[in-house]
């Protein structure tokens, strides 16, 4: 029984289609990018839509990191944060299991190291994350990175060395393809293209 239900399978028609899988959603909305008539913003993020909840966790990301880094700036490694700051707002199995810092399972996701993790894992985060807002719904789409993020942090938590500090939304994006693998699986008796589906996937 699926807890998160995704919106394209509820039609009328029992019927399923390869193309309500998210995975080809994601692959087929860079098509838009070949178009003239297209903004800048598009080609980055072919699905771009600002009313979203995905673009405003986006913008989060950046203002966060922006505000860190400039309330603790270092000279030495401008683009990165400082030890300091990584301790105070990161995750550690330290911090969890001795301090009782539970809190920092969930809140060490809005926090990134260094600006390439950023720029790296918002890119991914704002394009696969509208396709799976679209397609599950505002509320459910708050409820899977929530899980995400608390599932992923809890093993990151238990796997990671005592001292390791952890942070980034890399716990939310592999509960993304996490999301897409399973709708894979619970469909792959019904899809047509099994094989072009899995290389994408990959």
């Amino acid at each position: 029984m699926n807890i998160f239900s995704n919106s394209s399978k509820n039609s009328k028609s029992n019927k399923f289609r390869d193309g309500n899988l998210l995975t080809c959603k994601y692959t087929m909305c860079f098509n838009k990018t070949f178009k003239k008539d297209i903004s800048f913003i598009q080609i980055l993020f072919p699905s771009f839509t600002v009313n979203s909840i995905t673009t405003f966790f986006f913008l989060f990301l950046y203002l966060t990191f922006f505000i860190l880094n400039v309330c603790k700036f270092d000279k030495q490694a401008p683009l990165y944060l400082n030890e300091t700051v990584l301790k105070q707002y990161g995750m550690s199995r330290n911090s969890v299991t001795n301090n009782h810092q539970y809190y920092k399972l969930l809140t060490a996701t809005f926090f990134h190291s260094n600006v390439w993790s950023l720029i790296i894992n918002a890119y991914y985060f704002m394009n696969i994350g509208i396709i799976v807002e679209k397609s599950y719904g505002k509320a459910h789409y708050m409820a899977i990175m929530l899980v995400s993020a608390l599932c992923g942090n809890f093993i990151l938590c238990a796997t990671s060395y005592c001292g390791s500090v952890q942070m980034g939304i890399s716990t939310i994006l592999s509960g993304f393809m996490g999301l897409f693998l399973q709708e894979i699986v619970e469909h792959y008796k019904q899809l047509t293209e099994k094989w072009s589906i899995i290389v994408n996937y990959m």
